[in-house]
């Protein structure tokens, strides 16, 4: 159904170009008329006064058949003219009743989408009122009191979706009771309240719903759980990150219970949770802390439905963001702006609801904004983080309308950067990029770097097969973009990450890169802790550790844990290729 929108919509577009050319055919055909009747009359003109000359000469009347050969063959020749432009008026009245043709049919088809989306969506609602009974029946029969906390009921979800999401769903609720929420004296001893709160939320963005459960209980001990791992003698056992301890908690058969329990797992693991959101395209992630509580997070795309986006002029691009996100919108010359200082990337915008941070959306492609027309399009969205919700404005050049748009995931093995929802098809063969406001909202705000795509509309950052791929890990912004733009120059694919720590991450996700460039002193994660890891990972890409120390003793440790060459910062642009040229020969 949605296909068969799109395509009529591509019908609509085309029909209106070809209305536009007709148009100008027609204007063109007239003025051949105009002119060709002024060529007529100067040819009479002319024929007149050569025959005046001739029958003073002579009485052949050559030169009066010539004339009335030039004047027939100019007279077919208007006449042809003048059967186009009526040929190009019918034309253009049957392309405006094509267009009106077509306009209906794309109202009956988005009234035929929407009937259906609306026969088969179900609100979140139905899903919760299970969990609040589960919920009620766990607290009367095991004396734990738990106050459940949901938000988005209103949403709706495919009936499809909710079939498959809802054992997921309850599973994770009853671990959160069993396993997260403390009894009451464990609770009154650690000075929280009695009373427990698991949270669930649930919100579309773009493309995808985001569905949070959350408890504020004792956490998960990643360090417990990997000792059982080992001892039990599973594969993973590693639980350094959060989604190395959700890969261990996942794995078939594991359980953090020596027996059974009737509340939460019922001998069914996490690995089957796993299982049920793969099978419906979605993503389980974990956020934990001891002591604090646990937070999983689900992800899954939404059925192919179009969603309502605005359309914004950034530079010489043209971007979507869905129009749920957007708050407010409003031109900057309404508001007060005062534009970043020199280490800076935000703006200070004041307006009557009080000040706030901007930012612009030049930066997502690494291009800077250092002024703001009058008639720039500033719009307020918020950050995802319920406790630290703040609202943040989006910067961009013009405001150019609001459509709906399919959107699709980037293909693998491309990589989507932070904030990419991914592309959409135009009716004129664009890929438009649609971007997620509330996830460039908390990027922005947390300092978390946002990947550029690549120079072509709707393209982004990914591995090549053909050129060389460089990670490069440093905590300072300049340096990053230094050792990125002089890599790039020289033909190789760089990915940048702030701290060891993100690229430990980004290792886990993409394997291993041709080379590493590694800063040493990082928070988070230092550059040797990083070596070692991947040593002991059996990574052996090698590694050029780029430091600001000139100590000996700092390139005999990076040696030791297996680095393969040491730079000083102070390096020459010939001298870092050069050295990256070596590691990579080797």
């Amino acid at each position: 159904m949605v296909e068969t929108l799109l395509t009529a919509r591509s019908a609509f577009n085309e029909s209106s170009t070809l209305q536009t050319q007709l148009a100008q055919l027609t204007v063109l055909t007239q003025e051949s008329a105009q002119y060709i009747s002024r060529l007529r009359q100067l040819q009479d003109d002319y024929a007149l006064l050569r025959d005046l000359s001739d029958q003073q000469e002579s009485t052949t009347g050559v030169s009066l058949e010539r004339y009335r050969q030039g004047y027939t063959t100019i007279n077919r020749l208007l006449e042809n003219i003048l059967r186009m432009s009526e040929l190009g008026a019918e034309l253009e009245g049957t392309s405006q009743q094509t267009v009106g043709s077509l306009r209906q049919l794309n109202q009956n088809i988005s009234q035929l989408k929407d009937g259906i989306e609306t026969s088969r969506l179900i609100p979140f609602r139905n899903l919760t009122l299970r969990a609040r009974a589960i919920l009620r029946d766990l607290t009367n029969r095991y004396g734990k009191p738990v106050h459940l906390d949901i938000k988005g009921e209103q949403v709706e979800l495919d009936a499809g979706v909710v079939q498959q999401l809802e054992p997921a769903l309850l599973h994770l609720l009853r671990n959160a009771y069993d396993h997260g929420i403390e009894t009451t004296d464990e609770r009154l001893n650690q000075g929280k309240p009695v009373q427990a709160t698991i949270a669930i939320a649930l919100e579309r963005r773009g493309n995808l719903y985001r569905l949070v459960l959350q408890d504020d209980g004792r956490g998960i001990d990643g360090q417990k759980i990997g000792q059982m791992a080992e001892r039990q003698g599973f594969a993973l056992t590693q639980t350094h990150t959060a989604a190395d301890l959700l890969a261990v908690l996942c794995q078939p058969g594991f359980s953090s219970r020596s027996a059974v329990s009737e509340v939460s797992g019922r001998g069914v693991g996490m690995d089957v949770v796993a299982e049920q959101i793969a099978n419906i395209g979605g993503h389980l992630h974990l956020k934990t802390q001891w002591g604090q509580g646990t937070t999983f997070i689900i992800e899954i795309p939404a059925p192919q439905l179009l969603v309502p986006c605005i359309l914004l002029q950034v530079g010489e691009r043209t971007i979507a963001l869905p129009t749920d996100d957007v708050l407010e919108t409003m031109m900057a010359g309404a508001i007060q702006i005062q534009p970043p200082a020199t280490d800076q990337q935000y703006w200070q915008m004041t307006t009557e609801r009080g000040t706030a941070t901007g930012y612009a959306l030049a930066t997502f492609w690494q291009q800077s904004l250092t002024a703001l027309a009058e008639t720039a399009i500033c719009i307020r969205t918020r950050t995802s983080t319920p406790k630290s919700s703040a609202e943040v404005w989006l910067l961009a050049d013009d405001l150019l309308g609001q459509e709906e748009l399919l959107i699709q995931p980037l293909p693998h093995p491309l990589v989507s950067p932070v904030g990419l929802l991914g592309v959409s098809l135009q009716p004129d063969g664009r890929l438009l990029s649609v971007l997620d406001p509330v996830a460039l909202a908390d990027a922005f705000t947390t300092g978390q770097p946002v990947a550029m795509p690549s120079q072509e509309e709707g393209a982004s950052i990914s591995r090549s097969d053909a050129a060389q791929t460089i990670l490069v890990v440093d905590d300072a912004a300049l340096m990053r973009r230094r050792l990125e733009s002089s890599l790039n120059t020289y033909g190789y694919v760089t990915f940048t990450c702030s701290d060891g720590q993100e690229a430990w991450q980004w290792l886990q996700a993409n394997g291993a890169p041709d080379l590493m460039i590694t800063d040493v002193e990082m928070p988070h994660m230092d550059g040797f802790t990083l070596i070692d890891r991947c040593r002991q990972s059996d990574m052996n890409m090698p590694i050029l550790v780029v430091s600001s120390r000139l100590s000996e003793e700092w390139g005999k440790e990076a040696e030791r844990l297996g680095a393969n060459d040491y730079l000083n910062k102070g390096f020459s642009t010939p001298e870092l290729v050069n050295r990256v040229k070596a590691c990579l020969e080797r």
